[in-house]
């Protein structure tokens, strides 16, 4: 009798931490979906990154210093090699546009991750709902005696994936800040032929930074959507 009691307490106990680890976990899943779909963006139009004083309008005063010194360099450049046609072209169509660029990067850049993270959004969708449904059936099927060590290590592994979708969101938007920071030293070097490529290779590592939060979320869409698939 003592030994039936006590086998009864241990599978109420273990069933007891199963089910309560299991719902951490559903409120830890919960709560990354939810930070990506509305908290995860790095806002380029805040008035500390982009307004008066800003570190980005420091930058920019810098550049447009350094556009006329690179527009003067594409003129003589354009002057020793006798084309005057792209002379003309650098004051009358590459000067503007870096201007252009200098004032509307960060409108652009702020459109750019809203549409992703309206992609992000839709991808997601009902990835709670899914990894929900494979805890719920992990601990349906879990044998008791052991539900509660595999439990704690189905949290411990949630709680490591947390960490790390939350780092890369971090670095994400550091980089973003970072990138449309230092864009107008980019446009101002469009003007001069020997640095083009320049801004062709920020504006390249720029759109792969924006969308790698849509890749992050169709990553975590397919794993969660699995999850589910396996908790049915």
């Amino acid at each position: 009798v003592a030994g039936s009691i006590a086998g009864w307490s241990f599978e109420q106990v273990a069933t007891g931490i199963a089910r309560w680890v299991l719902g951490a976990i559903a409120d830890l899943v919960g709560g990354v979906l939810n930070f990506l779909k509305t908290s995860a963006r790095p806002d380029v139009t805040d008035a500390w990154f982009s307004g008066a004083g800003s570190p980005y309008a420091a930058v920019r005063n810098v550049s447009a210093v350094l556009l006329i010194a690179f527009l003067l360099a594409g003129i003589i450049q354009g002057l020793m090699a006798g084309d005057v046609g792209a002379m003309f072209r650098r004051v009358a169509m590459d000067a503007p546009l870096a201007v252009l660029g200098m004032i509307g990067t960060t409108v652009i850049v702020d459109l750019l991750l809203d549409l992703t993270d309206a992609m992000s959004t839709s991808v997601l969708g009902g990835g709670e709902g899914d990894a929900v449904r494979f805890l719920e059936g992990f601990g349906a099927s879990a044998n008791l005696g052991t539900a509660g060590f595999s439990s704690v290590v189905i949290g411990l592994f949630a709680v490591l994936a947390t960490m790390l979708i939350w780092i890369e969101l971090m670095v994400r938007s550091s980089l973003m800040y970072l990138l449309v920071a230092l864009s107008p030293l980019a446009f101002a070097a469009s003007v001069w032929p020997a640095a083009k490529g320049v801004l062709r290779r920020l504006i390249e590592v720029m759109l792969a930074v924006i969308l790698s939060k849509l890749v992050i979320s169709v990553a975590l869409a397919v794993g969660v959507a699995a999850l589910g698939g396996a908790g049915g």
